[in-house]
């Protein structure tokens, strides 16, 4: 329950701030658990109204526990470069999307009943600790005190660190329909490099929800972030030129930026916890969040529910995937016309489910070497050379 303590600040159990993508997905993972243990959660937020909707999509083996918000799914996926084209399928895995908006209002129904959630809307100003090693969460117009506090706010001030490399994957995109067959439903275009690639990585997707409607989308690995009108100009050229110009209607459109970035996020400081993109849950070479967002949450509650949530992330060791991650994000900012080859060939000359798992940092050692070898060995060893040993181009 919750009770005034003698700094006159209100007692939970947990506090999560931010009621984004991560903290949304940690709520619901611990409906169950809150209500067989009677903890309280409270969960905070400038406004759990005003949020730009999105549509977050990713692979995934077997079914999920998402499956049933997913609005379109995919066994397919196509990529082009220059003349060449690549269709390559999925089996196991499966390509998946799903509407933020979906997700939210699915979220906030179970979260708006539950009886140990309780919602506060306002702006946390500062997390301290107390005398007695409570965490206090200081907000505009109140103190919120809890054992742990789960905190997804991110700050891209920490990304202007003098030996990190950050790209900026920007993206606008527009849902669109056609009045002709325009899509293959079973068929998600997930790189269509046949853009210019001088000055960034550049590349447009199609996620088609049936043979007329699809979202199509414009997205730059950038570090100089572009205007509006820079992405509706592209976005315009490339539909008429693949649609036809006045055969089509734009019905919605989506925008945003997502940090690839090789700054070590810290996953905990004490017992602050740290959530989604603040934990580096984007992942630094491609910008996926979604997946790895999921797999944060589900080591948090197996800790949780083992009682051993004060061991989760106390350690650092070296990460290898991190490593990789570094150095394609590395090449991809200094030599970024060499981005498209790099990522077209990967798929090309490896089988798409090893690529699956690789991006999502689950193979083997051997597994990887296998793949690596497939790719610009000396340009890529180069690189590693360069961020083993922190030398600049």
């Amino acid at each position: 329950m919750m009770k005034e303590t003698g700094s006159n600040s209100i007692s939970f159990d947990y506090i999560v701030t931010g009621a984004g993508l991560s903290g949304l997905s940690l709520a619901i993972a611990l409906k169950d658990y809150l209500l067989t243990t009677g903890k309280k959660l409270l969960l905070i937020d400038r406004s759990f109204e005003e949020y730009t909707n999105r549509t977050w999509s990713f692979w995934e083996e077997n079914n999920g526990i998402f499956d049933f918000l997913c609005h379109a799914r995919w066994q397919k996926l196509r990529l082009y470069a220059d003349d060449k084209e690549i269709t390559s399928p999925t089996s196991p895995f499966t390509y998946k999307s799903i509407s933020s908006e979906d997700f939210r209002s699915y979220c906030f129904t179970i979260i708006q009943s539950h009886p140990q959630i309780t919602l506060v809307k306002d702006d946390v100003t500062d997390i301290t600790q107390s005398a007695s090693n409570e965490l206090i969460v200081k907000t505009k117009s109140g103190r919120f005190a809890a054992n742990y506090v789960f905190d997804s706010r991110f700050d891209p001030a920490l990304l202007s660190h003098s030996n990190v490399n950050t790209l900026w994957q920007q993206f606008q995109g527009y849902f669109v329909k056609t009045d002709f067959a325009a899509f293959r439903k079973d068929v998600a275009d997930i790189m269509d490099f046949r853009t210019e690639q001088q000055n960034h990585v550049a590349f447009f997707y199609t996620l088609p929800s049936d043979a007329n409607n699809a979202l199509i989308e414009y997205t730059l690995f950038t570090s100089v972030l572009q205007t509006p009108e820079y992405f509706e100009r592209n976005l315009k050229k490339y539909l008429d030129q693949h649609l036809g110009n006045h055969r089509y209607e734009i019905t919605k459109t989506e925008e945003g930026k997502i940090p690839m970035t090789s700054y070590r996020f810290p996953r905990r400081k004490g017992n602050i916890i740290y959530l989604g993109t603040a934990a580096g849950c984007s992942k630094a070479s491609t910008g996926y969040t979604f997946y790895f967002i999921q797999k944060q949450i589900g080591q948090i509650l197996s800790h949780l529910q083992n009682e051993t949530l004060d061991q989760y992330a106390s350690s650092s060791t070296f990460d290898r995937f991190h490593f990789y991650d570094r150095i394609l994000l590395r090449i991809l900012k200094d030599q970024p016309e060499k981005g498209h080859r790099i990522l077209f060939s990967m798929f090309q000359r490896n089988n798409a489910t090893q690529v699956f798992r690789f991006l999502h940092n689950e193979t083997s050692l051997m597994e990887e070497l296998r793949l690596f070898v497939k790719l610009p060995v000396y340009l890529f060893s180069i690189y590693a050379l360069k961020e083993l040993f922190g030398t600049k181009v």
